[in-house]
């Protein structure tokens, strides 16, 4: 019997118990737009009012809404689901849900945790959901992603909590995410790096199933949308007037906010990029007014300042407010309401499509002294730890241990922030001033270890003792392991492990870490496995996984799995690996399947087991759901290189084969490796073939690695291919399919053309090409045009063309042009440039460059003072500040 069967066969009580759970019933939310589905444009005829057009355009049903069906089925049917939509901003993911959820069956309800903060409604309703509820996480970086980490983490472990309690089994949590926030969220910790989301990351990559919402309309979406269009004439008009298929955006009206940014006067474009350059600092979506008006001074010159009139402000906001094509404004004021909170002041939502083009427009400028000023004076002080990392990245050292003290000061229970201030202090240098941070915040620590950071408190006295003090404050045994077992990484907790066992043994150093395993820390069950297999206890060592899989934590299981396998293959004990790495291929989680089969594939390949290789290779290149859709390509160039290197390139199997003929282009790349080393007349028989049929990178292949004879006539078919227009872009989409997120700039069809030029001995025509193509306005041209005289040693003329690919938007290379400033002895300029590389996404400011700019210069002062104090937000070396004592 299904749920729905069952839930129709139940007591009409349970309707009183029902009333109490949060949310409400799916037929009675007639408002998509209050759970943000966006708006869609208005071309003046009348909607919703049972005449004219439904409020939302007709729907196009694509690839991914077809596998979400799927995943609310199942949900219908009683087994509790979980699934993101992963896609760009406006690509359709918000209206995907809410189409999906009108298919459940009628007593099924819908909760959209909104109010006073998200991830605080989460929290506080989240005990009260109860069977046959959708739980609505529109955005799902606003409840993971929190500027408190223990924040987002006690929200991911509640919802693991209910998709693993059978007692509110059914339930759907259904969510969006932009790639950056999904990809800030999932990845796991390199070595000695701190695991920020490990709790997030087991429930959206283990529990969850995550979907791609693609951010334009394939040809057939396309069809489909020409044939509903003659229903809507707003599906007629983005039909006409949307480029390259991005549909969804322009029904949203992002192009016309777009240009309205782009021609707006200059107070209202004062509001507009202060908004956006807020948000990039971390600013909570709810911008207050106060925070933008006083922000706004720092985006004006003298000139505009004078002419704004004074009632400068009431106009602006009237500009950025208005809707635009049936959308909402740039920049509109929140009311109140069951969506949002009653602030006491008023605030505003930036667009999230004009958010998305400030990123861009705006990636490398930094913000204005005023922006700062303003954070400090009137954000949320909820997002000062994200302000203050803003702050630090960039050098603004000053900043960060004002806007850390902030956060001390907001939460007197805080232990993290203050450690913050220690460690911004020993980076500077300046560990006296360090120390008696550090030492309120180990008394802190004791009160809450499981809400502290014990990597932080860790490295903060590794410097100090660094620094010549022997005697650092610390904390007791006791709290510390509380601390490790809640949030220590894995290289803290095995350090903290290795350290009990050696001082209690080996049992006392089990139970303690059993408990925290119980806690949910996922280093845990690794580092007993690692431990069991070490002294022999194999057995225990299973038991230890096969409860971690039995508990709801699957992918700590075989995690743990990978472990055992590593210790085994050290001893040199490979069959015994195997059957690890066999447990952890069989269970079910894509990314640890993937990473054992390359595990069992590479210690087969070291023992020279050559076909046992092959089948696991085989394994790691088939595994579905693979968040990086290279892993498979990159198993299947693995098998290739193996067989090259045991003298076995005629023993290609056929899997491989097939997916060359696929058309995988790193198959392909591995192929033309092969060819161009010398291989068996197979291979090339088969690049000839597919080379006649068109295929680029055959032609590619044998004008570099085939006969002589045939060279210059497959040169000259890959040099047409890669030089056109339609080439170049069905190449660029064959590259983006294979990882949408890569810049690919080596295998660019620009890059491409200028090889098969030179290779052909025509250098100089790839000069005059590539420069054409840059005086044209390409960006990609005018970076390899920059490289090509930089290094023939033209360094001011690469020095301009690398400033020219800046200025339309290839952000990638600021490194080079402060790089080349600095050793041009421009110093003040290098440092303007190096400053606005720190502006990039997971960029730092280069500080040992700019140190070592200054030294060189003779500037031995301003150098130690840079070192000690930093940099002011308008680029100056700060003078020397005082940090306050901890409260």
């Amino acid at each position: 019997m299904t749920y729905n069967a069952a839930v129709g066969g139940q007591d009409r009580s349970a309707s009183t118990a029902a009333s109490t759970a949060p949310g409400r019933l799916i037929s009675q939310c007639a408002d998509p737009f209050s759970l943000e589905v966006h708006r869609a444009i208005e071309l003046g005829y009348p909607m919703g009012d049972g005449c004219g057009l439904p409020l939302l355009p007709i729907y196009i049903a694509r690839a991914h809404d077809a596998q979400l069906q799927e995943i609310v089925q199942r949900a219908a049917e009683g087994v509790s689901q979980l699934t993101v939509l992963v896609g760009e901003s406006s690509s359709g993911k918000t209206r995907a849900c809410w189409e999906a959820v009108q298919v459940l069956p009628a007593g099924w309800r819908l909760w959209h945790p909104f109010a006073p903060s998200r991830p605080e409604a989460v929290l506080r309703d989240l005990g009260h959901v109860r069977p046959g509820t959708v739980v609505w996480l529109n955005e799902i970086q606003h409840y993971l992603l929190t500027a408190t980490k223990t924040l987002g983490e006690h929200v991911a472990a509640g919802l693991h909590s209910l998709m693993h309690d059978p007692e509110r089994t059914p339930v759907l949590v259904i969510g969006t995410a932009w790639p950056e926030h999904w990809a800030a969220l999932t990845p796991s910790p390199q070595e000695n790096e701190t695991d920020h989301h490990p709790h997030a990351r087991a429930l959206l990559t283990a529990t969850g199933t995550t979907l791609v919402v693609p951010d334009r309309f394939s040809e057939a979406d396309l069809r489909s949308l020409q044939t509903a269009a003659f229903n809507d004439p707003r599906l007629a008009y983005a039909a006409e007037h949307a480029e390259q298929g991005h549909i969804t955006q322009y029904l949203a009206g992002a192009p016309a906010l777009i240009d309205r940014y782009r021609t707006s006067p200059p107070g209202a474009k004062a509001l507009i990029e202060a908004a956006m350059d807020a948000r990039c600092l971390g600013h909570g979506p709810a911008l207050p007014l106060t925070l933008l008006e006083a922000a706004a001074d720092g985006y004006l010159t003298d000139h505009q300042r004078n002419l704004l009139s004074d009632d400068w402000l009431e106009r602006a906001l009237a500009y950025v407010a208005a809707p635009l094509r049936g959308i909402r404004g740039a920049l509109t004021p929140i009311r109140p309401g069951k969506a949002h909170p009653t602030f006491a002041h008023p605030h505003y939502l930036l667009a999230d499509y004009l958010e998305k083009h400030g990123r861009i427009v705006r990636g490398i400028t930094p913000a204005p002294a005023s922006l700062w000023t303003a954070l400090t004076d009137h954000a949320s002080r909820t997002d000062l730890p994200a302000f203050a990392r803003s702050a630090s990245d960039r050098g603004l050292m000053r900043l960060a241990v004002q806007l850390w003290t902030a956060a001390a000061d907001a939460d007197a229970g805080d232990s993290t922030a203050r450690l913050r201030v220690a460690e911004t202090l020993v980076e500077a240098g300046r560990p006296e001033e360090a120390l008696p941070w550090l030492q309120r915040a180990c008394e802190l620590y004791s009160n809450t270890p499981q809400a502290s950071d014990p990597w932080l408190l860790n490295w903060v006295r590794s410097r100090l003792v660094q620094a010549g003090y022997p005697e650092v404050p610390g904390v007791d045994d006791t709290t510390w392991r509380k601390s490790v077992a809640a949030n220590g990484s894995e290289w803290v907790l095995s350090a903290t492990v290795d350290q009990l066992r050696d001082q209690q043994g080996l049992e006392e150093a089990l139970a303690w870490l059993r408990a925290a395993a119980e806690r949910g820390n996922p280093s845990a069950t690794r580092k007993a496995v690692e431990m069991l297999i070490k002294a022999g206890r194999d057995s225990e060592a299973l038991g230890w996984f096969q409860r971690a899989a039995a508990s709801g934590r699957p992918e700590t299981a075989y995690e743990a799995c990978l472990a055992a396998a590593a210790v085994l293959k050290e001893e040199g004990r490979i069959d015994e690996a195997l059957t690890w790495c066999q447990r952890a291929a069989e269970g079910g989680q894509p990314i640890c399947a993937y990473q054992a089969a390359r595990e069992a594939a590479e210690m087969l390949a070291e023992e020279g087991r050559i076909d046992e290789a092959l089948s696991w290779f085989q394994r790691a290149a088939t595994t579905r759901g693979l968040p990086d859709r290279r892993s498979s390509s990159h198993a299947a160039m693995a098998a290739v290189f193996m067989l090259q290197e045991a003298g076995r390139t005629g023993d290609l199997p056929i899997w491989l084969w097939k997916r060359a003929e696929g058309g995988d282009v790193l198959t392909m790349i591995t192929f033309v490796l092969m060819l161009e080393a010398g291989t068996s007349d197979e291979l090339l028989a088969w690049l000839r073939n597919r080379a006649e049929r068109g295929d680029p990178l055959a032609m590619y292949a044998l004008a570099h690695g085939g006969p002589a004879e045939d060279a210059e006539f497959w040169s000259s078919r890959a040099l047409a291919y890669f030089q056109s227009v339609e080439g170049a872009h069905d190449w660029h989409q064959r590259l983006k399919g294979l990882d949408p997120d890569s810049s690919w700039d080596e295998l660019a069809a620009l890059n491409m053309a200028v090889e098969i030029l030179e290779d052909s001995d025509r250098a100089e025509e790839a000069d005059v090409w590539i420069r054409d193509r840059a005086e044209s306005g390409d960006p990609a041209a005018a970076k390899i045009l920059a490289s090509r005289l930089w290094k023939a040693g033209s360094i001011a003329k690469a020095l301009a063309w690398y400033q020219h690919a800046a200025e339309t938007g290839d952000h990638s290379v600021v490194t080079y042009i402060a790089d080349i400033l600095g050793e041009m002895g421009r110093t003040e300029e290098a440092i303007a440039w190096y400053r606005r590389t720190a502006e990039r996404k997971y960029h730092l400011l280069a500080t040992d460059k700019i140190a070592s700019l200054l030294e060189k210069g003779g500037r031995l002062q301003d150098a130690g003072r840079f070192k000690r104090y930093g940099l002011e937000p308008d680029g100056s070396l700060a003078t020397p500040w005082e940090t306050p004592p901890p409260r």
